[in-house]
């Protein structure tokens, strides 16, 4: 005889596994038409964190444990002020967001406040430097290198979307696109006579 409706009262939702969580978590995303990528990548993350801290169960898991692995997250996706922190962290917020939700957990375990990591400096170049990093990229046999680091400087362009950087997203002195990791458009001007050079150069 197959059973419907509610789960025996002996099965309180707090004695659900964090697998079993994550997975149901993941069909509510893609039922709701959710990308899964990265949530399945950091479902995963906080499953292996947890067990390798003996937690198998939600009601096992505490605001000390997601500290700890906030900043275990932070080292593998560089500085805690990084984009790409924040995008991978927000995955975790919107699965206990839901685990709230839907009552799978008595409250929020995540951490209330952010947890600040000092900045490391930027160390930006002397002219001099670039000067000279120019100076000897500026041969025949290294002209693609040059065009590479004149474009980048003038543009301040990131290095994977000067890297795929194509004719057709010239138009003029005028360089336009969408950054590869944020998909946002841009639009940059560059001197003319980088312009030229871009443009007779054998670059696809």
């Amino acid at each position: 005889m197959k059973l419907t409706g509610k789960p025996p009262a002996t099965l309180r939702p707090e004695a659900k596994t964090i697998e079993a969580a994550v997975k149901e978590w993941l069909e509510f995303r893609t039922a709701e038409s959710k990308g899964n990528s990265k949530a399945e990548l950091m479902g995963r993350h906080l499953q292996t964190f947890c067990t390798k801290n003996n937690a198998s169960f939600l009601h096992e898991i505490t605001t000390n444990l997601m500290t700890n692995f906030f900043i275990a997250m932070s080292s593998r996706y560089r500085k805690g002020d990084s984009s790409s922190l924040k995008i991978h962290w927000s995955m975790i917020k919107a699965l206990f967001r839901w685990l709230a939700e839907e009552k799978l957990l008595p409250e929020n375990p995540l951490p209330k406040r952010k947890i600040k990591f000092n900045k490391p400096e930027v160390e930006i170049p002397e002219p001099e430097d670039m000067n000279r990093i120019l100076m000897v990229a500026n041969d025949e046999a290294m002209r693609k290198e040059w065009l590479f680091l004149q474009t980048m400087r003038w543009s301040g362009m990131a290095i994977i979307d000067t890297v795929i950087l194509g004719r057709k997203k010239m138009t003029g002195p005028h360089i336009e696109g969408r950054r590869t990791k944020t998909g946002k458009p841009y639009a940059v001007r560059i001197p003319t006579w980088l312009d030229e050079a871009l443009k007779t150069s054998t670059t696809k």
